[in-house]
């Protein structure tokens, strides 16, 4: 599901993906093949450039989104680990492994997708019900938390469990 939907997107923000890598011939040992982004994640660009201009990384981050929904693409994990840092600065969104294209059938998009399996610190509250599917929505309040975490405060750092099982 991932390469389908990845192969197909083009944009300066969004991750370029150059291919696949059979390890041993065998497509479940699949390797997608992108880009080396020099400067590692959003997260740890930011720690370790801590004098970059915050507002062009926001600026990068909601055209490589803006994108991806013009496409009918939900990311469905949107968080600083996921945005990407080339060379230049530049902020690409990557890892669409929980990535769906709204309206697809049910069939197509795996059920761990459709009810989430995302970052609970970076996830939509209606997410913790269960049977919330990832929408637009889902991906912008992600990207609300981005913009949190930009301007250097971490989101909810009262929140201690790593699933959205531990609510309940």
């Amino acid at each position: 599901r991932e390469l389908v939907i990845w192969a197909y997107m083009e944009h300066p923000n969004v991750l370029p993906f150059y291919g696949v890598y059979l390890l041993n011939g065998i497509d479940v040992n699949a390797c997608l093949i992108s880009p080396l982004m020099d400067n590692g994640s959003l997260a740890q660009y930011l720690a370790n450039s801590r004098d970059v201009s915050r507002g062009p990384l926001l600026y990068d981050i909601s055209k490589g989104l803006k994108y991806l929904h013009a496409q009918s693409i939900i990311h469905g994990d949107i968080k600083p680990e996921n945005i990407l840092m080339d060379v230049d600065g530049k902020a690409c969104i990557g890892d669409y492994g929980l990535a769906s294209v709204n309206g697809a059938s049910q069939d197509w998009t795996s059920r761990s997708q459709r009810l989430h399996a995302g970052t609970v610190r970076y996830q939509a509250p209606e997410l913790l019900l269960d049977d919330a599917q990832v929408s637009r929505a889902t991906d912008m309040y992600g990207f609300g938390c981005i913009i949190y975490t930009v301007s250097r405060v971490i989101p909810l750092p009262c929140l201690t469990i790593t699933s959205h099982h531990e609510w309940f």
